[in-house]
């Protein structure tokens, strides 16, 4: 690899990476606010490299590359981080940094916040009674009766006006008959307009058959002077 400076084209540094396997993968992400470059070479190793020096930083044999789906999904980004797909539904994470690896506990999370379940409820004389007769399997616990918390409010609602309530149904009547009939107005100016097409279609056919007629008689009297031209 060479670590060329543009637009000077001045080769700062050069080294050969491997001598035994070759580089199937390369990224330059930042590290500690640094960057490097990162290569995942064909034998499993997983190097970096420091820019523009290319000082070996880390070298490690991380994994053999048995299948092409990692090789096509690793992707390393910034502060040492990188991923790559090790099965069809399985994404692994990765970490080149101490740095992050020891605040990697920080940042795990919980996807659910663990609660007590309810206490099923308590059974009375003939409820035990008719389970111990009948049979002595588990019986369903109810539902709302498990997760219910209080009773519903057996009271009948109730309408109250408000002071104002039927100068605002009045208005809202006279707003709603302006838009009938300005929807009125509009359908009849419709049913108007589809009257003028029909009898502009109308006009159009009646031309078109006079100028045919036209065309039949003048063709027809000009059949008939020749015929009798030679008279």
């Amino acid at each position: 690899v060479r670590v060329v400076g543009l637009p000077s084209q001045t080769c700062y540094s050069e080294k050969k990476l491997t001598e035994t396997s070759n580089v199937v993968r390369a990224s330059v992400p930042t590290i500690l606010g640094a960057p490097c470059l990162v290569c995942l070479l064909g034998n499993g190793h997983l190097i970096a490299n420091s820019l523009p020096s290319l000082r070996p930083l880390m070298d490690v044999d991380y994994m053999p590359l048995v299948d092409f789906r990692q090789i096509r999904t690793f992707q390393c980004s910034n502060h040492g981080q990188a991923v790559y797909f090790c099965s069809p539904s399985e994404l692994q994470k990765i970490t080149l940094s101490s740095e992050m690896s020891n605040d990697l506990n920080d940042m795990l999370a919980d996807l659910y916040i663990p609660c007590d379940l309810p206490e099923p409820p308590k059974k009375n004389f003939l409820e035990k009674f008719g389970q111990n007769l009948f049979g002595s399997g588990a019986s369903s616990i109810d539902r709302e009766q498990l997760c219910r918390r209080g009773k519903a409010s057996t009271g009948i609602c109730k309408l109250t006006r408000g002071p104002n309530m039927e100068g605002v149904q009045a208005r809202a009547a006279g707003a709603s008959s302006e838009i009938g009939l300005a929807m009125q107005k509009a359908m009849e100016r419709g049913e108007k307009l589809s009257e003028v097409d029909e009898q502009t279609e109308r006009m159009k056919n009646s031309a078109e058959q006079h100028r045919n007629v036209a065309g039949q008689l003048a063709q027809k009297y000009k059949d008939k002077d020749k015929k009798w031209w030679p008279f």
